[in-house]
């Protein structure tokens, strides 16, 4: 992922945040265990992302109309499985 660029960001809790680059990359950022891995694959370039904390999933969006989600606790370890 060291040539990726990362579209953006979210926090899914105090330590954690789900980043997303252009190439579909959707990675978990882990500040307690100073981990950065890929959990998952949007399989488009990603522009935004927003997390619904009660439902425990993320909508992720990207160009001409492309809309995916990932359930947050199975992005909590790191697969390569598609969303």
């Amino acid at each position: 992922m060291s040539d990726s660029t990362m579209s953006c960001v979210v926090g899914i809790s105090d330590d954690k945040a789900l980043v997303c680059t252009e190439k579909g990359d959707i990675c978990l950022l882990d500040e307690s265990g100073l981990r950065f891995s890929k959990v998952a694959s949007a399989e488009f370039g990603v522009g935004c992302i927003t997390v619904d904390a009660e439902s425990k999933f993320a909508w992720v969006a990207g160009r001409h109309g492309n809309i995916r989600f990932v359930f947050i606790l199975s992005a909590l370890e790191p697969h390569t499985d598609n969303l």
